[in-house]
């Protein structure tokens, strides 16, 4: 996590749900930061200033951008987002 993100992560806004400001995000983190030994500041890309900056140096390089999005709420249990993290 610290590195970059593999895989699915628990996202809420653009922001990793060990990143938000939350007793179970705090915890999270604070868990992660001790098990990796290093902070963790990460947050994946999927923030929209991430997202504005990958757009442009995409078109920048000549690519056509488009966006796709897809939103959903749902109700997770402790297997799903120690799964997504």
């Amino acid at each position: 996590m610290h590195e970059g993100c593999s895989g699915v992560a628990v996202v809420t806004s653009g922001v990793p749900l060990w990143l938000q400001d939350g007793p179970w995000s705090r915890a999270l983190r604070s868990f992660l930061q001790q098990w990796q030994g290093t902070k963790v500041v990460r947050s994946c890309g999927t923030d929209q200033a991430s997202q504005r900056t990958h757009r442009s140096s995409l078109a920048d390089a000549g690519f056509e951008v488009t966006e796709s999005r897809v939103d959903y709420c749902d109700e997770l249990d402790l297997e799903q987002v120690v799964g997504g993290v």
